[in-house]
């Protein structure tokens, strides 16, 4: 197993570990989208627009490419936003190590903390991270669509289906 810094070589490997990502992130909110990998590749690409503030590692192992990890650098606050092992590659600490590698890219560049952003709805990422080691901050981001679609009044929040009337 290696962790290493995405190359441009790894896009037809990832593309579809982003496409089931965001349609699992889909799911576990309750949104019946449906995630392409051209969505794919649009993502990818705008991950990738701001290359001094976002980095993205890959685990590899067996010669092919089993996760990935996005991790934003603003106002000196190292952030994942985006953690993801394919689904079928789940639990063979692929994940793990690429939360150990980017702890250590960020000691490495000076840092002291990893933030991890997740929804409260995703109840296995949040498993996983408290046994990674990482606390619960005390922040709740919410918004309100200005145009509601159908099915964004109703949330998931720590495994219950909450709605807003």
């Amino acid at each position: 197993m290696r962790v290493r810094v995405f190359e441009d070589d790894d896009r037809p490997a990832v593309y579809p570990i982003i496409r089931d990502y965001f349609a699992y992130l889909a799911r576990t909110r309750g949104i019946p989208v449906g995630v392409t990998i051209q969505d794919a590749r649009s993502i990818l690409r705008a991950w990738l627009t701001k290359p001094q503030q976002t980095f993205l590692f890959v685990v590899e192992d067996a010669g092919a490419i089993r996760g990935l990890v996005r991790v934003r650098l603003e106002d000196d606050v190292y952030t994942v936003d985006d953690l993801v092992v394919a689904e079928a590659d789940r639990g063979h600490g692929y994940g793990a190590a690429l939360l150990q590698h980017v702890e250590g890219f960020v000691r490495a560049s000076g840092g002291s903390s990893v933030h991890v952003l997740t929804y409260p709805g995703n109840l296995p990422a949040l498993d996983f991270l408290l046994h990674q080691g990482y606390d619960r901050v005390t922040l709740l981001d919410l918004r309100k669509p200005l145009d509601p679609e159908p099915g964004h009044g109703e949330f998931s929040l720590l495994g219950r289906r909450l709605r807003l009337d």
